[in-house]
This record gives C-alpha cells, sequence and structure tokens, in this order.
C-alpha cells in the first residue's frame, strides 16, 4: 500500500506543478503542457481511485475514514470534471475555475485526515 500512495502522491505532485505552470502561461494554452498535465491529472486520479477501492476492500473503516475516503472521491471527480471544462473555452468560467483551484486543497486536506485516523485506529 506504501509505494502505492508514493506513486499517486508523486504524480499528485506533479499534476499541481503543470497546473501551476500551464495556468501561469494563460491563454491560448500551451498544448504540450496542457497534454502532460491531464496525463498526470489522469494517471493520479486512476490511482488514488484504486488505492480507496482497495481501502474499502480490504479494511473496516470507521465512520469518520468512510466519510474522508468518500469525500476524497468527491473532490477527485470535482477536480477532474471541472479540469475537462476548463479546456473548453465557453466553460471556463469564474466558479469552474475556483472548483479546479479547490479541489486539490481539499483532496489534500481528506487524505491527510484518513492518513491520520488510519494511523491511529479511530
Amino acid at each position: 500500500m506504501t509505494s502505492r500512495l508514493i506513486f499517486s502522491g508523486v504524480f499528485f505532485l506533479f499534476m499541481i506543478a503543470s497546473g501551476i505552470w500551464l495556468s501561469r502561461l494563460g491563454r491560448p494554452l500551451n498544448a504540450a503542457l496542457f497534454n502532460v498535465h491531464k496525463i498526470a491529472a489522469l494517471i493520479f486520479v486512476v490511482s488514488a481511485v484504486l488505492i480507496l477501492i482497495k481501502l474499502f476492500k480490504t479494511a473496516d473503516l470507521a465512520n469518520p475514514m468512510k466519510t474522508a475516503a468518500l469525500l476524497i472521491g468527491l473532490f477527485l471527480l470535482a477536480g477532474f470534471v471541472s479540469g475537462a471544462l476548463l479546456s473548453f473555452d465557453k466553460m471556463a468560467t469564474a466558479i469552474t475555475l475556483t472548483i479546479h483551484k479547490i479541489a486539490p486543497i481539499l483532496i489534500t486536506l481528506c487524505t491527510a485526515a484518513l492518513l491520520y485516523l488510519r494511523s491511529t485506529g479511530k
């Protein structure tokens, strides 16, 4: 499980870094960097979902841990969908951009909470 978390974390950081770089370059989006960002995001989301599925199957999660895991899944979906919408000029609204910027922060907070709860057994 640790190697999966590290793998997912590396792609999360790569996704964040490429996203920040992409946003600083502005529109029109740099096609190569945009594709790198999308691929990193896809790999991160798939690996995170696989970790969450395994966690639900193998662990007897207490309610706070289930809640944190479900919130992570929800925020993964929000980040992925908002990113897809941002790739279209007509869908790139202020609310979509805000959701896309906040989702990684919420994913990080919920992941930290889940790891804390799991390590303390609460």
